[in-house]
Protein backbone atom coordinates (compact mmCIF):
# COMPACT_ATOMS: atom_id res chain seq x y z
CA UNK A 1 0.00 0.00 0.00
CA UNK A 2 1.61 3.24 -1.16
CA UNK A 3 -0.71 5.75 0.50
CA UNK A 4 0.72 7.73 3.43
CA UNK A 5 -1.20 9.13 6.35
CA UNK A 6 0.90 11.87 8.03
CA UNK A 7 -1.74 12.72 10.65
CA UNK A 8 -1.61 9.29 12.25
CA UNK A 9 0.84 8.85 15.10
CA UNK A 10 2.26 5.34 15.02
CA UNK A 11 3.62 3.45 18.01
CA UNK A 12 5.50 0.19 18.04
CA UNK A 13 3.19 -2.77 18.63
CA UNK A 14 4.48 -5.71 20.64
CA UNK A 15 1.92 -8.21 19.43
CA UNK A 16 2.05 -11.91 18.61
CA UNK A 17 -1.19 -12.92 16.82
CA UNK A 18 -0.47 -16.59 17.51
CA UNK A 19 -0.06 -16.19 21.28
CA UNK A 20 -3.72 -16.55 22.25
CA UNK A 21 -5.41 -19.95 22.64
CA UNK A 22 -8.65 -18.37 21.39
CA UNK A 23 -7.28 -18.05 17.86
CA UNK A 24 -8.28 -20.47 15.11
CA UNK A 25 -6.24 -18.80 12.37
CA UNK A 26 -4.64 -15.51 11.44
CA UNK A 27 -4.63 -14.29 7.85
CA UNK A 28 -3.21 -11.10 6.33
CA UNK A 29 -5.71 -8.28 6.06
CA UNK A 30 -6.64 -7.23 2.55
CA UNK A 31 -5.56 -3.89 1.08
CA UNK A 32 -9.09 -2.57 1.62
CA UNK A 33 -9.09 -3.68 5.26
CA UNK A 34 -5.76 -1.98 5.91
CA UNK A 35 -7.13 1.28 4.49
CA UNK A 36 -10.08 0.99 6.88
CA UNK A 37 -7.74 0.27 9.77
CA UNK A 38 -5.78 3.44 8.95
CA UNK A 39 -9.02 5.42 8.87
CA UNK A 40 -9.99 4.05 12.27
CA UNK A 41 -6.73 5.38 13.71
CA UNK A 42 -7.77 8.94 12.81
CA UNK A 43 -10.33 9.02 15.61
CA UNK A 44 -13.91 8.33 16.60
CA UNK A 45 -15.65 10.32 13.85
CA UNK A 46 -13.57 8.71 11.11
CA UNK A 47 -14.26 5.26 12.53
CA UNK A 48 -18.01 5.83 12.84
CA UNK A 49 -18.18 6.61 9.13
CA UNK A 50 -17.57 2.91 8.50
CA UNK A 51 -20.30 1.53 10.76
CA UNK A 52 -22.85 -0.53 8.83
CA UNK A 53 -26.32 -1.55 9.99
CA UNK A 54 -29.34 -3.38 8.66
CA UNK A 55 -32.79 -3.72 10.23
CA UNK A 56 -35.12 -6.63 9.50
CA UNK A 57 -38.80 -6.68 10.48
CA UNK A 58 -40.05 -10.10 11.58
CA UNK A 59 -43.79 -10.73 11.52
CA UNK A 60 -45.48 -13.69 13.18
CA UNK A 61 -44.39 -15.80 16.12
CA UNK A 62 -40.66 -15.88 16.78
CA UNK A 63 -38.93 -18.70 18.64
CA UNK A 64 -36.35 -16.63 20.48
CA UNK A 65 -34.10 -19.49 21.62
CA UNK A 66 -33.92 -20.92 18.12
CA UNK A 67 -33.18 -17.43 16.83
CA UNK A 68 -30.30 -17.02 19.28
CA UNK A 69 -29.01 -20.48 18.35
CA UNK A 70 -29.21 -19.42 14.71
CA UNK A 71 -26.98 -16.42 15.43
CA UNK A 72 -24.38 -18.68 17.04
CA UNK A 73 -24.48 -21.00 14.04
CA UNK A 74 -24.28 -18.00 11.72
CA UNK A 75 -21.11 -16.72 13.38
CA UNK A 76 -19.69 -20.24 13.28
CA UNK A 77 -20.41 -20.30 9.55
CA UNK A 78 -18.88 -16.94 8.59
CA UNK A 79 -15.30 -16.21 9.69
CA UNK A 80 -15.69 -12.44 9.42
CA UNK A 81 -18.42 -12.50 12.10
CA UNK A 82 -15.95 -13.92 14.64
CA UNK A 83 -12.88 -11.90 13.73
CA UNK A 84 -10.90 -8.97 15.08
CA UNK A 85 -7.93 -7.06 13.70
CA UNK A 86 -4.40 -7.25 15.06
CA UNK A 87 -2.93 -4.25 16.83
CA UNK A 88 -0.83 -3.28 13.81
CA UNK A 89 -3.67 -3.74 11.33
CA UNK A 90 -1.80 -6.37 9.36
CA UNK A 91 -3.76 -9.50 10.33
CA UNK A 92 -7.36 -10.61 10.71
CA UNK A 93 -7.65 -12.87 13.75
CA UNK A 94 -10.35 -15.51 13.51
CA UNK A 95 -11.79 -17.06 16.67
CA UNK A 96 -12.48 -20.81 16.65
CA UNK A 97 -16.17 -20.48 17.48
CA UNK A 98 -18.86 -17.90 17.01
CA UNK A 99 -20.28 -15.99 19.97
CA UNK A 100 -22.85 -13.73 18.32
CA UNK A 101 -25.97 -13.26 20.43
CA UNK A 102 -28.70 -10.64 20.27
CA UNK A 103 -29.42 -8.21 23.07
CA UNK A 104 -33.16 -8.63 23.63
CA UNK A 105 -35.08 -5.41 24.28
CA UNK A 106 -38.77 -5.67 25.12
CA UNK A 107 -40.66 -2.55 24.00
CA UNK A 108 -44.05 -4.21 23.76
CA UNK A 109 -45.47 -2.56 26.89
CA UNK A 110 -44.94 0.97 25.53
CA UNK A 111 -47.61 3.02 23.83
CA UNK A 112 -47.42 2.90 20.04
CA UNK A 113 -45.76 6.29 19.48
CA UNK A 114 -43.30 5.80 22.33
CA UNK A 115 -42.48 2.30 21.09
CA UNK A 116 -41.65 3.59 17.61
CA UNK A 117 -39.46 6.35 19.05
CA UNK A 118 -37.60 3.82 21.19
CA UNK A 119 -37.09 1.53 18.19
CA UNK A 120 -35.79 4.44 16.10
CA UNK A 121 -33.37 5.36 18.90
CA UNK A 122 -32.05 1.80 18.91
CA UNK A 123 -31.50 1.89 15.15
CA UNK A 124 -29.58 5.15 15.50
CA UNK A 125 -27.50 3.83 18.39
CA UNK A 126 -26.51 0.81 16.28
CA UNK A 127 -24.46 3.05 13.97
CA UNK A 128 -23.31 5.63 16.52
CA UNK A 129 -21.54 3.25 18.89
CA UNK A 130 -17.93 2.75 17.78
CA UNK A 131 -16.34 -0.65 17.30
CA UNK A 132 -13.01 -1.62 18.86
CA UNK A 133 -11.16 -3.26 15.97
CA UNK A 134 -8.64 -4.99 18.24
CA UNK A 135 -10.74 -6.15 21.18
CA UNK A 136 -14.01 -6.57 19.29
CA UNK A 137 -16.61 -7.67 18.79
CA UNK A 138 -16.93 -6.21 15.30
CA UNK A 139 -20.54 -7.35 14.94
CA UNK A 140 -23.48 -6.54 17.25
CA UNK A 141 -27.06 -7.78 17.24
CA UNK A 142 -30.22 -6.46 18.88
CA UNK A 143 -33.68 -8.04 18.86
CA UNK A 144 -36.52 -5.65 19.63
CA UNK A 145 -39.79 -7.16 20.83
CA UNK A 146 -42.51 -4.83 19.54
CA UNK A 147 -45.43 -7.16 20.17
CA UNK A 148 -46.34 -10.83 20.46
CA UNK A 149 -46.13 -11.25 16.68
CA UNK A 150 -43.79 -8.43 15.72
CA UNK A 151 -40.03 -8.16 16.20
CA UNK A 152 -37.26 -6.11 14.69
CA UNK A 153 -33.74 -7.46 14.30
CA UNK A 154 -30.87 -4.96 14.07
CA UNK A 155 -27.47 -6.17 12.92
CA UNK A 156 -24.55 -3.76 12.89
CA UNK A 157 -20.91 -4.29 11.99
CA UNK A 158 -17.78 -2.40 11.08
CA UNK A 159 -17.17 -2.21 7.34
CA UNK A 160 -13.79 -3.88 7.87
CA UNK A 161 -15.59 -7.24 8.28
CA UNK A 162 -18.95 -6.73 6.58
CA UNK A 163 -20.19 -4.63 3.65
CA UNK A 164 -23.58 -4.11 2.03
CA UNK A 165 -23.31 -7.23 -0.13
CA UNK A 166 -22.20 -9.30 2.87
CA UNK A 167 -25.24 -8.18 4.87
CA UNK A 168 -27.46 -9.70 2.18
CA UNK A 169 -25.63 -13.02 2.40
CA UNK A 170 -25.72 -12.99 6.20
CA UNK A 171 -29.47 -12.18 6.34
CA UNK A 172 -30.24 -14.95 3.87
CA UNK A 173 -28.16 -17.48 5.79
CA UNK A 174 -29.69 -16.45 9.12
CA UNK A 175 -33.20 -17.12 7.86
CA UNK A 176 -32.13 -20.44 6.34
CA UNK A 177 -30.49 -21.55 9.59
CA UNK A 178 -33.47 -20.43 11.66
CA UNK A 179 -35.87 -22.34 9.41
CA UNK A 180 -33.69 -25.44 9.68
CA UNK A 181 -33.48 -25.30 13.48
CA UNK A 182 -37.22 -24.70 13.84
CA UNK A 183 -37.90 -27.79 11.75
CA UNK A 184 -35.53 -29.96 13.77
CA UNK A 185 -32.72 -29.98 11.23
CA UNK A 186 -29.11 -28.95 11.73
CA UNK A 187 -27.51 -25.80 10.39
CA UNK A 188 -24.59 -28.01 9.35
CA UNK A 189 -26.77 -29.38 6.54
CA UNK A 190 -26.40 -26.09 4.63
CA UNK A 191 -23.73 -25.86 1.91
CA UNK A 192 -20.42 -24.66 3.29
CA UNK A 193 -19.91 -20.90 3.15
CA UNK A 194 -17.01 -19.34 1.28
CA UNK A 195 -14.02 -18.62 3.51
CA UNK A 196 -13.03 -14.97 3.80
CA UNK A 197 -9.72 -16.10 5.26
CA UNK A 198 -8.97 -18.13 2.12
CA UNK A 199 -9.87 -15.11 -0.02
CA UNK A 200 -7.53 -12.86 1.98
CA UNK A 201 -4.70 -15.39 1.70
CA UNK A 202 -5.21 -15.69 -2.05
CA UNK A 203 -5.04 -11.90 -2.44
CA UNK A 204 -1.86 -11.78 -0.36
CA UNK A 205 -0.25 -14.55 -2.42
CA UNK A 206 -1.14 -12.81 -5.70
CA UNK A 207 0.37 -9.54 -4.48
CA UNK A 208 3.54 -11.34 -3.37
CA UNK A 209 3.85 -13.14 -6.70
CA UNK A 210 3.57 -9.84 -8.59
CA UNK A 211 6.48 -8.43 -6.60
CA UNK A 212 8.78 -11.37 -7.32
Amino acid sequence: MNATHPDVQMTEVDYDPFATPELARAVPTTDAQRELWWADQLGREASLAFNESVSLEIRGGLRVQEFQDSLLALSDRHESLRSTISGDGMDMLIAPRGALQAEIVDLSALASAERERAAAARREAAVLEPFDLVDGPLVRATLLCLGSDRHEFILSAHHIVCDGWSFGVVARDLMRIYAALCSGRSAAELPQADSFGDYALAEHERAFAEQV
